[in-house]
């Protein structure tokens, strides 16, 4: 998979973040309404245009596997387009690579660096941690049926369970979506209560070699104080690893 061409500046994110909710609201990308989505995707192996929202409702619908939808603290928004070979099984084989996303890096605003996201994950036979098993197939994650994952984020303590529900919408989509089971502490203290991180990930094949992808963040509430540049940043590590684009090979979406 190709390198993605940065040119985005920190000045034009300061834009974005300043300016997004004012041009409407966020949408999920699992919706089957006929929504404007915001961002649009940005250019090709270029970077992905990002959105951001405080204190929005997120309109979902049934089309969201689990509901993705409602009153939600921060939501980020993301839609980015690249070339990578390959099929819709071979993209949801990759999404299904769990363990992969072991060491995945994002740029941490705080440290002025780059950084681990997750120190650990893998996929579960069942919502039980202890329960280990191989990665899921495309079959699997294209299945609709209820799948369960776990993370070790390096900003929190524990090892978290998560919740993930994929489908083929049809010959060219697929639709990915997740939430946290477990409350996600550092040390003693709760960051997020169980569910208040969703996502959701829609990679749609545009042309034959070239894909997009639109991927929504929400946090229904937590710890949010100037954070919103570090949701960009860690939604921007999934989008490269799905994009197969090396975390450091490009400048981070915000500092």
């Amino acid at each position: 998979m190709r390198s993605i061409a940065h040119a985005l500046t920190t000045a034009a994110l300061v834009l974005v973040l300043q300016a997004s909710a004012a041009a409407g609201g966020p949408v999920a990308p699992c919706s089957r309404a006929a929504l404007q989505e915001i961002p649009s995707y940005g250019p090709l192996d270029g970077p992905p245009a990002v959105a951001v929202w405080r204190d929005v409702t997120l309109d979902g619908d049934r089309g969201c596997p689990d509901g993705l939808r409602g009153p939600m603290a921060l939501v980020v928004a993301l839609a980015g387009r690249f070339r990578a070979p390959g099929t819709l099984d071979d993209m949801a084989q990759r999404a299904g690579a769990i363990s992969q996303t072991a060491g995945l890096r994002y740029w941490s605003v705080t440290d002025g660096a780059w950084r681990t996201l997750l120190s650990e994950a893998f996929a579960l036979e069942g919502p039980d941690l202890e329960r280990r098993r191989a990665d899921f197939s495309a079959a699997e994650l294209l299945s609709g049926r209820v799948l369960y994952t776990a993370q070790r984020d390096t900003r929190s303590t524990d090892l978290n369970l998560y919740r993930l529900v994929g489908r083929r919408v049809d010959a060219r989509r697929l639709v990915v979506e997740s939430k946290n089971l477990s409350p996600i502490r550092f040390l003693i203290f709760e960051l997020f209560a169980p569910g208040a991180l969703q996502a959701a990930h829609r990679l749609e094949q545009l042309a034959p070699g070239v894909w997009g992808y639109y991927g929504v963040t929400a946090v229904r509430g937590g710890a949010l104080d100037n954070e919103t540049k570090s949701f960009v940043n860690r939604a921007a590590a999934y989008y490269r690893y799905l994009a197969g684009v090396p975390a450091e090979r490009e400048p981070p979406l915000a500092r």
